[in-house]
């Protein structure tokens, strides 16, 4: 297991993408090990505007954002909405499932289609707001 310090080097500059996945996913393990964890300022603050296509690298950082408190909490559930329809990750689709348990589903779905349409285009908002509203329909949600 990594220490804190190499799975912020992972994350903010890995030798490719799937050293940051591999990393992103020791850093959700991390964080459900440790019930109080900051995440480092540098880290953090990458974490809230990185934005990326690959659902299962947006939908760790989303669990990792939710988990710390960093960030808005919508913000973190935008990350991760679109990770419930990838079949091939349903482990991590469970723990998504998990980190929205006592929400309504397609409400917080309509609240991070709202805020798509009502962030700065220039924010991770913005981008992952319209990556839920592009790869998932309102009944695919369960």
């Amino acid at each position: 297991m990594m220490n804190i310090d190499e799975i912020a080097r992972q994350i903010l500059s890995p030798d490719d993408e799937f050293n940051r996945t591999a990393a992103l996913r020791e850093l959700v393990g991390e964080l459900k090990a440790q019930e109080q964890f900051k995440l480092p300022a540098e880290l953090a603050t990458f974490l809230m505007r990185y934005e990326t296509r690959d659902t299962v690298q947006a939908a760790l950082i989303g669990l990792a954002l939710f988990s710390t408190g960093a960030g808005a909490q919508l913000a973190a559930y935008a990350r991760m909405f679109p990770v419930l329809g990838n079949h091939m990750e349903a482990g991590l689709a469970s723990e998504v499932r998990e980190a929205m348990a006592g929400h309504d589903i397609r409400q917080l779905y309509d609240n991070v289609t709202d805020l798509a349409l009502n962030a700065d285009p220039q924010s991770a908002e913005y981008h992952y707001g319209f990556l839920v509203l592009s790869s998932m329909a309102p009944d695919q949600l369960s």
